[in-house]
């Protein structure tokens, strides 16, 4: 098999929406946290938006929630509200098209300094 192949089909290729847990990151001002992205092969194609991404294996949205967010901005101490927000989506990135349904959570926290470890 070669890079960038899966040996089974994600839930888009099989004509189902990816499940998505996004995080609307309150820290003690009120402040949300956004991150900045690009598209990969042209980075002027920009745009800002909250951590997350798609649910692994048994893991609940929730717990998809927390770990997107530890993998992104390295914030572990996290209080996860209610979902604020359900929409489903269809964009293309990377070279291919995804089409998800994302839930938003509120959710809060004191700490203040990110350390992603992988985006």
């Amino acid at each position: 098999m070669s890079t960038g192949e899966r040996a089974v089909p994600g839930p888009d290729e099989l004509g189902e929406l990816r499940k998505v847990a996004r995080v609307v990151l309150l820290d003690p001002q009120d402040r949300i946290l956004l991150l900045h992205g690009h598209e990969p092969e042209d980075p002027s194609d920009n745009w800002w938006f909250t951590p997350g991404g798609g649910v692994e294996g048994d893991e609940t949205r929730e717990e998809a929630a927390r770990r997107e967010l530890v993998e992104e901005t390295g914030i572990t101490e996290v209080e996860l509200g209610p979902v604020l927000w359900r929409r489903t989506c269809s964009f293309p990135f990377a070279g291919r098209r995804w089409d998800q349904e994302e839930w938003y959570y509120l959710a809060r926290t004191t700490q203040t300094a990110t350390e992603p470890t992988r985006l």
